[in-house]
């Protein structure tokens, strides 16, 4: 009851580390698809993963992840999550059956590179830069940048001294008369 393990608060979040892992597996789906040995049995498949992680960074298989926060500090379930989730909709998108990993392998394709314990720190920090710089902070700076101009427009007639100077000054000058 006090510490619940299998609820929705207990989900894996923020969805920007799921996303930055689809991000991670993307590029890595290009890269092996523009190696020339596999060239030919990869071009189907990068273009599948490569939209099914478009849409997953899009936020619309969210419910797709269910595994919760509890797990080994490496990220190995997530991260197979992640896998299983990216290889069952390209595999939906080549018109194939889900779960039959043909064409689209949660191994074989969709976790091509690096091992979890080598990734998952490389996760959080995408996801990182992403939720902080790209999603918050710029737009946060776009919104400051504009009511400030906004305020500079409405009140650049008045003529302002530097009042929080004049007052330490004043305090001052009181101190010294007590």
């Amino acid at each position: 009851m006090n510490f619940p393990i299998d609820g929705v608060e207990s989900r894996m979040l923020p969805y920007e580390v799921l996303y930055a892992m689809c991000l991670i597996k993307k590029v890595c789906a290009e890269y092996y698809a523009e190696s020339q040995e596999r060239n030919a049995k990869w071009r189907g498949v990068r273009a599948a993963i490569g939209q099914a992680a478009n849409e997953i960074m899009a936020g619309e298989n969210d419910d797709q992840f269910l595994l919760v926060i509890y797990q080994t500090g490496s990220g190995t379930q997530t991260n197979m999550n992640v896998n299983v989730v990216l290889s069952n909709r390209a595999i939906m998108i080549l018109g194939g059956s889900v779960e039959s990993k043909t064409p689209v392998h949660p191994n074989d394709h969709c976790n091509m590179g690096p091992s979890s314990n080598d990734s998952f720190p490389n996760h959080m920090h995408v996801a990182c830069v992403v939720t902080i710089l790209k999603n918050r902070t710029m737009p946060g700076l776009k919104v400051l940048h504009q009511a400030l101009t906004t305020m500079g427009n409405e009140f650049h007639f008045i003529i302002k001294i530097g009042r929080a100077h004049c007052q330490m000054l004043y305090t001052v000058n009181t101190w010294t008369r007590v």
